[in-house]
């Protein structure tokens, strides 16, 4: 399995290409054309596209992918959040960017919803879904293999704000619990910022009870 990081948009959200066969390839968040143009420079084909959360900054590229035919899915506890006019941080959009996420409000759907615990393939990989309310009440983590990509949930030596709409100190620090009981080799891709581990953050984190 081969992973391309793709650093994007104004909050260099990490957008995330996987690839099995180097052919077919699923996207992890897309903060903008960075990565869907890297994706085309290493020639491959992007068949789904799966968020960890709603907040703008991961969901900049959607309607431009739904256009081409990827398949966009997100926790069904989450569409809320990523289609209405409340999506926190608008703010923080130029006016390119706010035209893309508009554009996805009005079309009003995803292609599909996932649930905790469902178990995804696509493109040849097998993708676990953990949900992992806290940053907002529909984030969840995506595990294929042995890399977790932790959206704002679990970043290195940190963790995701809980302070916007229907974000939680209490369920977020249920999340980081739970993540923090996966394999300690388990290699961490966070929605920012550098990558870690399991054993890294159960050692390190300040929410980790395993110290």
């Amino acid at each position: 399995m081969k992973i391309y990081t793709v650093p994007d948009g104004q909050l260099d959200m990490n957008g995330y290409i996987v690839t099995k066969n180097n052919k077919d390839a699923i996207l992890i968040d897309c903060g903008g054309n960075l990565v869907i143009q890297e994706a085309e420079k290493q020639n491959l084909n992007i068949t789904h596209l799966l968020l960890t959360h709603g907040h703008f900054d991961h969901i900049v590229g959607c309607y431009a992918l739904m256009q081409r035919g990827v398949k966009v899915g997100i926790l069904q506890q989450e569409k809320e959040i990523a289609l209405t006019s409340g999506n926190e941080l608008v703010f923080c959009m130029d006016a390119k960017d706010r035209v893309q996420v508009e554009k996805l409000m009005q079309y009003g759907k995803f292609d599909f919803y996932f649930q905790d615990g469902d178990k995804l393939n696509f493109a040849g990989m097998d993708i676990q879904v953990i949900a992992t309310p806290g940053h907002t009440i529909g984030s969840c983590c995506l595990l294929i293999e042995n890399h977790l990509f932790s959206g704002d949930t679990l970043f290195y030596e940190c963790v995701g704000r809980t302070d916007l709409s229907t974000g939680s100190m209490a369920q977020m620090q249920e999340s980081i619990d739970k993540l923090l009981l996966l394999r300690e080799d388990i290699i961490v891709h966070p929605g920012h910022g550098w990558s870690t581990t399991i054993r890294h953050e159960k050692a390190n984190n300040p929410l980790s009870r395993y110290r």
